[in-house]
């Protein structure tokens, strides 16, 4: 298997089985998919990103049995409140799978074609400004 193919697949493990997230992260590492500054953040937050989902799909249960008394004052509100956090959780999807251009792993694969290319992104703004403003 590819690195490549690796990666993808250790993403796309991670987003369909959550409670094997924390034990996939240092594949990332050892991929060197973690090794700049966006992959860095991304490390900090992946499992939170996760976290949210899960939570937010447990309060639309609690919302959909409140909207599921047909007439009460309060159904049109509970499904208000169900559109808005499933649009919520849509958005917070496409971000975590690797379909969209935004998604994690898009980011992940990016900032590792830069650092194959560049190196460290610090290290190359300092270099170009040397280079364009030599002491």
């Amino acid at each position: 298997m590819s690195e490549k193919a690796l990666r993808s697949a250790v993403i796309r493990l991670a987003h369909a089985k959550p409670e094997l997230r924390e034990h996939l992260l240092p594949l990332l590492k050892n991929a060197g998919m973690l090794d700049g500054p966006a992959g860095k953040v991304l490390e900090e937050y992946w499992n939170t990103l996760h976290d949210l989902e899960h939570d937010l799909e447990a309060v639309i249960k609690e919302y959909d049995v409140a909207a599921s008394y047909r007439g009460g004052p309060g159904t049109r509100d509970a499904n208000l409140v169900m559109d808005a956090i499933n649009k919520c959780l849509t958005a917070l999807g496409k971000v975590s799978s690797g379909s969209s251009p935004g998604s994690l792993e898009s980011v992940m694969k990016a900032e590792d074609r830069f650092i194959k290319a560049h190196g460290d992104p610090g290290d190359y703004a300092d270099q170009q400004s040397r280079e364009m403003f030599p002491h």
